[in-house]
């Protein structure tokens, strides 16, 4: 869904443009719509791991790598994907010391690129990680159905270029892991990212809630509706399926990330993100006026099918999650979250159990206990 979008920077950037998108009704609205909400107060099922100090997220600071930075504009048959590509670096080059460093995909908000998320991508890379963020390609701020095609379509580009950097000769030769791949965005990045981890799409929603999308100047049901047969031709199949679409991920994908998503393309029930199998971090703020966290982040996390599923929620954060209020606390959970994921790091798993995540207005719910 797509309520009123501002043109995002999640993590530090001014909002620049305000758009209409999917799941937003009007602040003063009360949706009809009854739907599941987390439990407030998670439990955990051992006392023996040791709990963290709150005081200071674990992975607030910046890892021990340096980070280079690399634009580049890579050709798909007739189409220009432009990414940026963020890796450890040792006296300007690339390090491979350590490498191949885990691949996570990155996909922005409407209307940004992602280089625009630099505030966050470059402390994630610091702890042994390359990340490729791309840049939408044929979205605007008034026409942006498009990228119901050429997100998912890209992010499996990506993850298939990504053979190429690290292969013998290639400009990241050594660098990466294409084996285990994580996949994060943010807003209709966020919705991108559930797509590559295997959640499909199903408009369904759409007739269901009419009383809903009434209420919505643009949305993913006013844009992804009308241009079905589009959207479907671009992405290879034959017509637009009445229910579920087929699904779009990369097996490679073990782990996906999150932030505001998109709530308005799953199906009336929210059955596209049941299909969902790799573990998964969703993050919102309480306060989000575009992508209202109880039709998008709260339902998605409640019917996502990942047995290992984590839902974070900034008290009073807004579409861009607070970053101003809680810029260490968001990198601490997504860092720790690839970190136990991608690299197995028994320090991170640690800091994700329920007992060690008590940091002032956060609310966490997660089915991961502390006996993983």
């Amino acid at each position: 869904m797509r309520p009123l979008k501002l043109l995002p920077h999640l993590f530090g950037i001014v909002l620049l443009s305000l758009l209409l998108v999917s799941c937003q009704i009007t602040s003063t609205s009360t949706p009809t719509l009854i739907l599941p909400t987390p439990t407030t107060e998670p439990t955990s099922t051992s006392s023996a791991t040791e709990v963290l100090s709150p005081a200071k997220p674990l992975y607030a600071p910046e890892g021990k790598y340096q980070v280079g930075l690399q634009d580049l504009a890579i050709q798909n048959g007739n189409e220009t994907v432009n990414i940026s590509v963020f890796y450890p670096e040792l006296n300007a080059a690339p390090d491979t010391t350590h490498g191949p460093y885990p691949l996570v995909i990155f996909s922005p908000g409407l209307g940004a690129v992602g280089k625009d998320y630099e505030n966050l991508l470059r402390p994630i890379a610091s702890y042994g990680f390359v990340i490729i963020a791309l840049t939408p390609r044929g979205e605007t701020n008034s026409e942006f159905w498009v990228g119901a095609a050429t997100r998912p379509l890209d992010i499996k580009f990506i993850a298939n270029y990504a053979d190429k950097l690290t292969a013998t000769g290639g400009q990241f030769a050594g660098m990466i892991d294409t084996e285990r791949i994580a996949v994060a965005g943010h807003s209709s990045g966020g919705w991108a990212a559930l797509v590559g981890g295997g959640a499909r799409m199903d408009m369904g929603w759409c007739a269901a809630h009419p009383d809903l999308v009434a209420k919505l100047a643009l949305s993913n049901c006013t844009q992804f509706l009308p241009h079905q047969s589009e959207i479907a031709t671009m992405l290879g199949i034959k017509s637009a399926p009445t229910g579920l679409w087929p699904p779009m991920n990369d097996p490679r994908v073990v782990a996906v990330i999150a932030a505001s998503p998109d709530g308005d393309i799953w199906g009336a029930g929210y059955g596209g993100v049941s299909a969902m199998k790799v573990p998964t971090l969703i993050m919102a703020g309480s306060a989000d006026t575009i992508n209202i966290p109880e039709l998008c982040a709260y339902p998605i996390y409640e019917h996502l099918g990942s047995a290992k599923k984590t839902l974070v929620v900034f008290e009073n954060g807004d579409h861009g999650l607070g970053w101003d209020t809680y810029s260490d606390e968001i990198k601490h959970v997504m860092i720790a979250f690839l970190l136990a994921e991608l690299k197995s790091n028994s320090e991170a798993v640690n800091a994700l159990f329920p007992a060690n995540v008590t940091f002032p207005g956060i609310k966490y719910e997660t089915t991961v206990s502390n006996t993983r």
